[in-house]
C-alpha cells in the first residue's frame, strides 16, 4: 500500500493543485469568506514571489469566514471533482 502510494502521489499532488486554485476563486467571490489565503490568487501578496519558486501552488487553502466570532480555517482540496467540492463548500457557507 506504501509503495502504491508513492507511486501515485505526483499524479495525486497534481490533482490536488488543479483543483485549490479554482476552489480558492470561488471562495475568494463568496460573499460567506471575509479573506483568502491561498499564494496562487494574484491577490496574495506573495503570488509574484511563489510563481517563481514553485511549480504549483498546493492544495491548502486559508480562510476568515465571516460571522459572529472571526475564525480562520484551513482546507485541504482533495482530488474529488471541481463541482462536488464547490458544491458543497456552498452548501455550507449558505447556511451562515
Amino acid at each position: 500500500l506504501v509503495l502504491w502510494n508513492v507511486k501515485t502521489l505526483p499524479l495525486r499532488m497534481q490533482r490536488h493543485c488543479l483543483n485549490a486554485q479554482p476552489v480558492a476563486e470561488f471562495l475568494e467571490k463568496h460573499r460567506g469568506i471575509e479573506r483568502i489565503y491561498y499564494r496562487g490568487l494574484e491577490s496574495h501578496p506573495q503570488h509574484p514571489l511563489a510563481g517563481s519558486q514553485m511549480a504549483g501552488f498546493g492544495a491548502m487553502i486559508g480562510m476568515v469566514v465571516r460571522g459572529g466570532v472571526e475564525s480562520l480555517v484551513r482546507l485541504s482540496v482533495g482530488i474529488d471533482t471541481l463541482d462536488d467540492i464547490n458544491n458543497d463548500l456552498a452548501a455550507a457557507l449558505d447556511t451562515l
